[in-house]
């Protein structure tokens, strides 16, 4: 898990009018709990990527072609 953000009316609201929370509402819990959850993310990719990454084959789905992962 990256990040726990309520379901809060206000983000539904603010993705419909082009307006995010994250951007007008900065000092928000909300946006306070993105922006952790930007920040985590971005240092775990940096954590990869100084590990030598993941190449694009190790991260293919491992179903066979045609076939849902989420049927499986």
């Amino acid at each position: 898990m990256i990040a726990r953000i309520p379901i809060e009316p206000e983000i539904r609201v603010g993705g419909d009018t082009g307006m995010p929370v994250t951007y007008h509402k900065p000092d928000s819990e909300t946006a306070k709990r993105y922006q952790a959850a930007a920040t985590d993310l971005l240092s775990f990719i940096d954590k990869v990527n100084a590990e030598g990454g993941a190449d694009n084959q190790a991260i293919q789905p491992t179903t066979p072609p045609g076939v849902s992962a989420c049927s499986v």
